[in-house]
């Protein structure tokens, strides 16, 4: 999302080396040549914490099923990934495939803004972790487009018995939408202060509001080094 008066603004990013799935589509009139230089604007990006859970490999029972899925994301390189993650035995298969599927798409988001040129205008980043009440909330988590009734304030009557809560994080979420929209920057009163992504922190959004760190150091370098080597990332 970028920012814009009036209509929706261009935004055009130079194209990332690495297989960063993580991108804007062309077409004819706000994307014509994403390769093209970017203009000076202030981007508002994020992801789900489960954009993940269609993935064949979301669930995975058993160490097994754990490494296969390494297996099919990392290739020669899913030994280290596996170290990083304390696979083994003793491991939560399910817990430690869906934490590196969200590392996961963080990373390419991470890596996508640090393409941008130096100077660039702000990138503010965010990770919606608001499971939606209904009887799916345990298959899907916080799944592709969740997000979309909070960011809206659309909250409308439903079959999902949406409660106070979700009210109060859809008004939060909503306003720093409207902030972004009017200004360019997320931030304004009464609101948690949101950092843009140069300090490699993202805002969360979900049952906890407030910055927190993108990715951990060390994953971020084997994220980095695994793109640098062809390897492609994204959110799914």
């Amino acid at each position: 999302m970028t920012a814009g008066r009036g209509r929706i603004a261009s935004l055009r990013i130079l194209t990332l080396a690495p297989r960063v799935r993580f991108g804007l589509i062309r077409d004819s009139l706000v994307l014509p040549n994403p390769a093209a230089a970017q203009t000076m604007t202030p981007v508002l990006t994020g992801l789900n914490a489960d954009e993940a859970s269609v993935d064949p490999g979301w669930n995975a029972p058993d160490a097994a099923a754990l490494q296969s899925v390494f297996k099919s994301r990392f290739a020669d390189q899913a030994p280290c990934f596996a170290a990083l993650y304390s696979t083994g035995a003793a491991a939560d298969a399910r817990v430690t495939v869906q934490t590196m599927l969200r590392d996961r798409g963080v990373a390419a988001m991470l890596l996508w803004a640090q393409a941008r040129v130096s100077g660039s205008p702000p990138v503010y980043a965010y990770l919606f972790g608001h499971v939606e009440p209904g009887t799916d909330a345990t298959r899907f988590g916080v799944f592709h487009s969740a997000e979309i009734p909070y960011v809206f304030d659309m909250l409308i009557p439903a079959w999902r018995p949406f409660t106070a809560q979700d009210r109060q994080l859809a008004a939060t979420v909503g306003a720093y939408w409207a902030n972004f929209v009017k200004t360019g920057n997320p931030n304004g009163p009464g609101l948690k202060v949101w950092p843009d992504l140069s300090r490699g922190e993202l805002m969360e959004l979900g049952d906890r509001v407030g910055p927190r760190a993108a990715l951990s150091p060390d994953k971020l370098a084997s994220y980095r080094a695994y793109a640098g080597a062809g390897g492609a990332l994204g959110i799914f």
